[in-house]
């Protein structure tokens, strides 16, 4: 489910993929230390992202508005871990999807294999649930998660 979540992370509240804008988690939980999936959620500007490639992390085209601008990407799943020069990765430019709030963003150094998701590639069924990570509004000083509906 973690393509559907990341997918619905970013697609905001007027369906997938569709041209609504995306809204922090909020009512989330935060991440438990076991929780394989949270070491492949990044930061990236004030927004979320999945690791998706070595290379690669995908996010919401608003949050990397201007595709050439180098930022910052944040791993760790508490603000402490994030501010360790060894968690703080540099992006070159992002690439954006031809519909809707969907972006890839390259990085210049590849991110340790265990942080790479693997991302569903079939179908996901309107109604179904999985889960959903982020930093938001209320989330302090860890990552969050909820289940969501597609």
């Amino acid at each position: 489910m973690l393509a559907a979540a990341s997918l619905l992370g970013i697609a905001g509240t007027s369906g997938v993929l569709g041209a609504g804008t995306a809204s922090a988690l909020t009512n989330g939980m935060p991440v438990s230390p076991e929780d394989d999936t949270a070491a492949g959620v990044v930061q990236v500007a004030s927004c979320t992202g999945t690791v998706v490639a070595p290379h690669w992390v995908l996010t919401a085209q608003h949050c990397v508005e201007v595709p050439d601008l180098q930022r910052s990407i944040y791993v760790g799943t508490t603000r402490e871990q994030q501010h360790r020069e060894e968690n703080k990765f540099t992006s070159d430019y992002a690439v954006w999807a031809p519909h809707g709030d969907v972006a890839l963003v390259h990085v210049t150094t590849a991110f340790p294999e265990k942080m790479i998701q693997n991302i569903r590639r079939d179908a996901v069924e309107f109604g179904a649930t999985g889960s959903v990570y982020g930093w938001g509004a209320g989330t302090e000083e860890t990552l969050q998660f909820a289940q969501a509906a597609v």
